[in-house]
């Protein structure tokens, strides 16, 4: 039995899946599909530096740096809020190791990069990829994957995009999520446990 199941492979439930590991949990991650595949995969990043050539990540590195002291140049505030990048690579550059040297070029100019996937295994993460939850089991009892296989967790959190309000209400509990405002607001049951990592563009 795990200490807890995080549903959804994507950046939040990865870095959610690492953090709990490295504070003593035993914990487990399903994901319909491949780890990071789907709107993590397609997140518009404005300002990042992991660019799959030299010149282009120190250009962006210089861009980042000159945002983070922006208020110092300019006396004022660019608006500039550091949120973190998510690059997930294709199956083609995991298999012709040109990601794993991409990641060591950004680390040679000064970008510092973290596999969440590589992160997670060392950290214990029992990493599910093409695991998909088809219903939350109340109780502590974990969730039930396509095939009605059971995955015990005495407790789980939702990381799952669009599809967590489906696999919330199956289990009875409506999410109150939407858009309001410039920012992103939540219900108060889901925004507490979501708020360090959602992104408030204001």
């Amino acid at each position: 039995m795990h200490d807890l199941l995080v549903v959804g492979g994507g950046v939040t439930g990865l870095s959610l899946a690492v953090h709990g590991a490295r504070a003593g949990l035993a914990i487990v991650l399903a994901e319909t599909g491949g780890l990071g595949g789907v709107s993590t995969q397609r997140s518009g990043a404005l300002v990042r530096t992991h660019y799959a050539d030299a010149g282009s990540a120190r250009l962006a590195l210089g861009g980042l740096q000159h945002f983070e002291a922006f208020a110092e140049r300019y006396g004022g505030p660019a608006g500039f809020v550091a949120t973190g990048f998510a690059y997930v690579p294709g199956e083609a550059e995991r298999a012709d190791g040109s990601f794993g040297e991409r990641v060591r070029m950004q680390w040679s100019i000064g970008v510092r990069t973290e596999l969440l996937a590589a992160a997670a295994r060392a950290d214990g993460v029992d990493l599910r990829p093409y695991t998909r939850v088809e219903r939350l089991l109340c109780g502590g009892d974990g969730a039930l994957t396509q095939g009605g296989r059971a995955i015990g967790a005495a407790s789980t959190v939702l990381c799952a995009g669009a599809w967590s309000a489906g696999l919330a209400a199956g289990a009875g509990v409506t999410l109150c999520c939407g858009w309001s405002g410039p920012g992103f607001e939540t219900g108060p049951s889901v925004g507490a446990a979501l708020a360090p990592w959602i992104a408030r563009p204001h």
